[in-house]
Order: structure tokens, then C-alpha cells, then sequence
């Protein structure tokens, strides 16, 4: 099984960690800092992630974990693609990493994993 995981070059006020890309496109949101022209873009994108993808309630996951995209689900990943781009285009810097190995998996469903990071992966993401 392979995985990938997106975060941005922005940091969580709280913790420092590198944003993913949902925080990212609500911190746009929030602060008002999407450009007219793709707010129904980013707003259709957000939304089919708010009914195709579960989020688990925050006490289900350790705060230490990262979640990450199960890459045999083509419809959630090129969605994510369409997300990343939206985001890049408001000069979000956005990576990705790709894992057959992300750490302890505490979460699984259909499209994504939720994991504690391992050594390897903490480096690989500098986090």
C-alpha cells in the first residue's frame, strides 16, 4: 500500500508544525485572503472533500499524528491535486511525500490513514 501527504509552507500558530493543505485552504478562508476569482473554485473543491471524505472527531486521533492519502483512491487524489493547485495559485508552498511505511497506523478508512510518524518519516518531513 502506498501513501502520500501534503503539507504547506505554513505553520500552525500553536504547535509550528507545517500546515496540510485543509488547514492551509481554512486559514485562507479565514483571513479573508482568497482572490475573488477562485473563492467558488476552493469553496466547490472544500466541499466535495466535506462529503466524500470522513473526518474523525479529534479525540479518536493522537495529537502526533499525520494523516495521509491512500494513493489507490484516484477520485480523492486528483481532487487533492485540484486543492493543491488552488492553493499554490494564492503563492502557497506546497510538497509532498509518498510512503509504503508512514508509521504506526491508528486510523484507516477507504481514501486516508492517520499515523504516528516513525523516526524516517520525522526526518523526511522535517517536522
Amino acid at each position: 500500500m502506498s501513501y502520500i501527504r501534503f503539507q504547506t509552507g505554513l505553520r500552525c500558530r500553536s504547535t509550528g508544525r507545517s500546515l496540510g493543505i485543509f488547514f492551509a485552504a481554512g486559514q485562507l478562508q479565514d483571513e479573508e485572503q482568497v482572490k475573488p476569482y477562485f473563492d467558488e473554485s476552493l469553496r466547490a473543491t472544500l466541499n466535495w472533500f466535506n462529503k466524500n471524505l470522513r473526518a474523525p472527531r479529534q479525540d479518536e486521533i493522537p495529537t502526533q499524528c499525520l494523516f495521509w492519502f491512500d494513493c489507490s483512491s484516484p477520485r480523492v487524489i486528483s481532487t487533492v491535486w485540484e486543492l493543491v493547485t488552488l492553493l499554490r495559485q494564492h503563492d502557497v508552498y506546497v510538497t509532498h511525500r509518498r510512503s509504503t511505511d508512514p508509521g504506526k497506523i491508528v486510523y484507516r478508512d477507504a481514501h486516508q490513514i492517520a499515523a504516528i510518524p516513525n523516526q524516517r518519516v520525522h526526518r523526511a518531513l522535517r517536522i
